[in-house]
């Protein structure tokens, strides 16, 4: 559990961009260093439920997927972290090494 909190605290306290601004659906997508590793990039697309914060947050790692160039996203393309979102959580999907 200690892992996950460390994972959401440095994916979003990690921005590559100072102003970064969500595409015309509500979806944020960035590519940060590894803290592990700076030479290493992980990339995450994520999604905030309307109001002020601090929300509760859901993290979803997707699984094998066969469709091309998926990664993260294909959370966003199910619905998934829309229904999250609605729902008031922090909705955050990482695409694992090899996709996205």
């Amino acid at each position: 559990m200690k892992r996950l909190f460390l994972l959401i605290f440095a994916l979003l306290g990690c921005s590559s961009t100072k102003d970064l601004r969500p595409d015309e659906n509500g979806l944020y997508h960035e590519i940060v260093p590894r803290f592990s590793d700076a030479n290493r990039e992980v990339e995450i697309f994520w999604m905030k439920p309307k109001g002020k914060g601090p929300w509760p947050a859901v993290l979803f790692l997707h699984g094998n997927i066969e469709a091309e160039n998926s990664g993260g996203k294909i959370l966003y393309d199910w619905g998934a972290m829309q229904k999250m979102r609605e729902l008031g959580y922090l909705a955050l999907s990482v695409s694992l090494p090899g996709y996205g």
